[in-house]
């Protein structure tokens, strides 16, 4: 009998609970998403450093397709998933970029565990194409060189004060590569200025590669609605390198190394116009080669947008020395590049974004190999964005 009437206290106790946080808070689901199809063109040689033919050179077709939801069954629980689809996945693990759950204690406290965007650059969280006017993101984001797109663990974030405002995040689990992944439809979308080297470079090889265990730490101030100014750490306890065989180039081994990578971003809101820049360094060391491999990676870019409401043009300049790789033989590829770029998104609806972009990519007068047969190359993106 007592048995009987625990159980029916415990029934109460759970309605009554229930019922009362049902009048404070109702669960909440938000469901968006993008279709984002490009007509893709690029002028580099069709035949490489390495004497090789190239890949193609023109594309058509769905450049990426994403779903973003989110619920919150509490007021301070937040659970978000965003699925990315482009035509370079390779595995489940591509196509998921975020998954994660996140407990709001108080404004200075938030304790999440999942998959996250790494948080290391304000464009690597929002490079959805929605919400940016180019449509091809600076090479210091894109290549992933620098940090991985996404980290499976737990975070901790928050941030202090109101006119100026302090925002941190730490970040610290697993990641799955650090590479030049491919974009868009011919796939030189992270690969500029390896594709004059040896034409496509397959980044996976045919392989899901295993996992690294890394963390990231961001400190940042916003001042009102002026600016941002970022400082950022990434650790790789385990990374990669890239080794090539010293008679074809091609990929021979993924060397496990080491990797610290540090970054500063700015961000500056004037009336109108909007300044974005970044600088990262980033040094790499090999664990288990011998002989040991040490590099030296940095890039950084800088970009104007002007805000016309439906017009949006920009201006951008980057450059990045993140293409490296030792051939067996030990000498090393350097392949540095910079680029002029310049577009314009119209957008008549909110729902849709039409972008054209237009870059110059300078390899011919950058690069530090013996190879000979490098020519500066044009590059040209038509963007269709429909949102939802």
């Amino acid at each position: 009998m007592k048995k009987k009437f625990g159980f029916f206290l415990l029934f109460l106790m759970l309605y009554y609970v229930n019922s009362f946080a049902q009048d404070e808070w109702k669960p909440q689901t938000h469901f968006t998403g993008y279709l984002n199809s490009i007509i893709e063109y690029s002028g580099h040689s069709n035949v490489s450093a390495l004497g090789v033919p190239t890949e193609k050179h023109k594309g058509i077709g769905l450049a990426q397709a994403g779903f973003l939801a989110t619920y919150k069954p509490l007021e301070k629980l937040e659970i978000k998933s965003t699925l990315v689809y482009s035509p370079w996945v390779r595995s489940l693990h591509d196509v998921v970029v975020e998954a994660f759950g996140q407990y709001t204690f108080n404004q200075g406290f938030k304790l999440g565990a999942g998959k996250f965007l790494t948080p290391l650059s304000p464009s690597n969280l929002y490079y959805y194409a929605p919400l940016n006017p180019s449509g091809v993101l600076p090479m210091v984001v894109s290549h992933h060189m620098f940090f991985p797109q996404s980290v499976s663990g737990i975070q901790i974030t928050g941030s202090f004060g109101e006119n100026l405002r302090m925002n941190y995040n730490v970040t610290y689990g697993n990641y799955y590569i650090t590479d030049h992944v491919e974009g868009g439809i011919i796939g030189i979308q992270g690969q500029e200025e390896i594709v004059p080297f040896q034409g496509h470079y397959e980044v996976y090889e045919g392989n899901i590669p295993k996992s690294y265990l890394g963390g990231s730490g961001r400190l940042s101030f916003d001042f009102k609605e002026i600016g941002t100014l970022g400082l950022n750490i990434f650790e790789g306890t385990e990374s990669n390198l890239v080794v090539l065989d010293a008679g074809t180039g091609n990929v021979s081994s993924l060397e496990e190394a080491k990797q610290r990578s540090l970054g500063v971003d700015l961000h500056l809101n004037i009336q109108k116009f909007k300044l974005n820049a970044e600088y990262w360094n980033a040094d790499l060391k090999t664990t288990e080669s011998v002989p040991i491999y040490s590099l030296v990676y940095k890039g950084y870019y800088a970009e104007l947008i002007y805000d016309g409401g439906t017009l949006k043009p920009w201006l951008r300049y980057e450059y990045i020395e993140d293409a490296k790789a030792v051939f067996t033989d030990g000498s090393l590829v350097d392949l540095p590049m910079a680029s002029y770029s310049s577009g314009i998104a119209y957008r008549p609806f909110y729902e849709t974004i039409f972008k054209f972009e237009y870059r110059r990519c300078l390899v011919e007068k950058y690069q530090k190999t013996s190879y000979t047969n490098f020519k500066d190359y044009n590059y040209y993106l038509l963007s269709f964005v429909l949102s939802f």
